[in-house]
């Protein structure tokens, strides 16, 4: 329940950053990054591997934002890092499909709506928290 909890606080208060300013504070994510630590030092409801196979799949996304020019950002990919450390890497691999999946829906009505063009940004974290949401009523 506090992997539970620490995640949508986390998704939630990135969320609003991402909206607001599209942008979000590393200190946060950091903050929430050495509690997930500290709650597996504690629970130990998780295997070191899996872990890190989260951090690894928001590290896969870290170096596409470096390669692809920032067309992803950074802070999407710390904070899958740290859900990461949270929820293990086949859940953080579930959030992010689930969230592009998302995000793309969001995006072509848009472009349908003609409310957005091709080159406009979306922040990503609020289709993170809405795929968190969604992965744990399924």
């Amino acid at each position: 329940m506090v992997t539970i909890c620490s995640v949508l606080g986390m998704l939630g208060i990135c969320s609003i950053e991402d909206i607001r300013k599209k942008e979000i504070q590393s200190i946060r994510v950091l903050c929430f990054g050495i509690g997930g630590i500290l709650l597996h030092l504690w629970q130990r409801n998780q295997s070191l591997y899996s872990m890190l196979g989260g951090i690894a799949v928001g590290a896969a996304v870290i170096i596409l934002s470096l390669v692809s020019g920032g067309i992803i950002g950074i802070g999407d990919g710390l904070v899958l890092c740290v859900a990461g450390i949270y929820i293990g890497g086949i859940n953080t691999m579930r959030l992010l499909l689930t969230g592009l999946f998302l995000s793309s829906l969001y995006a072509l009505v848009l472009l349908f709506m003609h409310r957005k063009r091709r080159k406009d940004t979306i922040p990503f974290i609020p289709f993170l928290l809405a795929a968190y949401l969604i992965l744990l009523i399924l």
